[in-house]
């Protein structure tokens, strides 16, 4: 009996050190300066707020090796890490860099990652916008209060599809690229793809820029790149290119006056809420490139 005792009390021991072990493994894990944790650094040495570095942290590299996880295998452990570096908007510079590729990375739900975290403000230029759940996030963001403004080209308004009549609807502020205001002999278009956030992830402005339009052919079939950056002299540079797109395009309303647009059905005003689809009836008539078009009519 007495040999039972003790061996309870060894045993009892053993698991108190364990714990105490344990613990203070943890804290060093915790106090370490991690590569995620300085590139949530921002530019003029502070911190960004504790928030943004502590999802972005990665498993520590010792896991799988001399540390490891009760239930999980070395290789499910590396693909956890591979995992959570890829998903990472963190670099080890001290900014955030990262490229996305489709259609293997899943770019639409990362660029709507990040609509859902913009806090004050996002411009958008945009070539195609056929993109639903895109859109969504967009208005979402509109409902919180972010300001956003949209430059597209007049070509988006001939597909059927097209989103910007919906956000237009929903009050958002839409230009439409105005090809007379560039004299060039060929044909030119607003091609550009990029958004500018203005209080993103750590509370850094944030430039999505690539070849990317906001459509789901984009998403799951292109072959398309994206890079992310929080470089403020980029960005700037951005915000200044955007400032002259707008002195080169219409407001949407004066430009829908005066053109021809394709009206879409769209999805409900309210998010989650059906909306009966209105009957329409087709009037032809030329855009402004020339090109025989049809408009939907509300009856």
């Amino acid at each position: 009996m007495n040999r039972f005792i003790k061996i309870v009390y060894v045993a009892i021991l053993c698991l108190g050190i364990g714990e105490l072990l344990y613990k203070s493994w943890l804290n060093a894990i915790n106090s370490r300066s991690y590569p995620a944790q300085a590139a949530c650094s921002k530019e003029d040495g502070t911190s960004a707020s504790s928030e943004s570095c502590v999802h972005n942290k990665p498993i520590p590299s010792t896991f799988g090796r001399t540390h490891f996880i009760v239930g999980m295998s070395p290789d499910e452990v590396q693909e956890l890490q591979k995992d959570a570096t890829d998903k990472s908007l963190c670099s080890a510079s001290g900014t955030y860099r990262q490229a996305f590729f489709s259609p293997d990375d899943g770019v639409e739900k990362k660029l709507i990652d990040i609509i859902d975290q913009e806090q004050e403000s996002m411009k958008i230029a945009v070539f195609q916008f056929t993109n639903g759940q895109i859109a969504r996030a967009i208005i979402r963001a509109h409902c919180r209060g972010v300001t956003i403004e949209i430059i597209t080209d007049p070509l988006c308004l001939q597909d059927k599809f097209n989103k910007i009549t919906w956000l237009a609807q929903e009050g958002l502020k839409i230009f439409v690229y105005n090809p007379d205001a560039n004299k060039a002999t060929l044909s030119n278009k607003m091609h550009h793809k990029f958004v500018i956030f203005g209080k993103n992830i750590g509370g850094n402005k944030l430039i999505w820029m690539g070849s990317f339009n906001f459509t789901k052919s984009a998403d799951v079939a292109n072959q398309e790149s994206v890079v992310v950056l929080d470089d403020s002299q980029i960005i700037a540079q951005f915000d200044r290119q955007y400032d002259r797109l707008k002195k080169r395009s219409i407001v949407y309303k004066d430009f829908a006056s005066n053109h021809v647009i394709t009206q879409a059905w769209q999805p409900s005003v309210t998010e989650g809420k059906k909306r009966s689809r209105k009957k329409t009836s087709l009037a032809h008539a030329k855009d402004i490139y020339g090109h025989q078009v049809s408009i939907s009519v509300s009856a």
